[in-house]
């Protein structure tokens, strides 16, 4: 287990690579500590954004959804199944969701 301190005034993106690397992330900030241990909660969370988003890292950073998954710690069938809901499906010969 890790903890990540944050520094009260410093801005962190939910994308950072720092923060992509914990699985589990423990926040320490104004003496409270919150712990996040879900990565897709770092994700857009309306199915057209995250299926924007995916498929713009999916373009631009990764050869394949498997790559991408493991990179952020993503459970593969949870994302296909959240974007399926919305009509979505992967296609691995384009490496994108349609």
């Amino acid at each position: 287990s890790y903890t990540l301190k944050i520094q009260k005034g410093v801005k962190y993106s939910a994308n950072s690579p720092i923060l992509r690397k914990f699985a589990d992330i423990t926040v320490i900030k104004n003496k409270a500590t919150d712990i996040m241990t879900d990565p897709m909660s770092l994700l857009p969370q309306d199915p057209v954004m995250l299926m924007s988003y995916i498929n713009t890292k999916l373009r631009d950073v990764y050869h394949s959804l498997d790559a991408l998954c493991d990179d952020m710690h993503i459970q593969r069938p949870e994302l296909e199944s959240r974007l399926a809901e919305a009509g979505f499906t992967y296609d691995p010969d384009v490496n994108k969701f349609w």
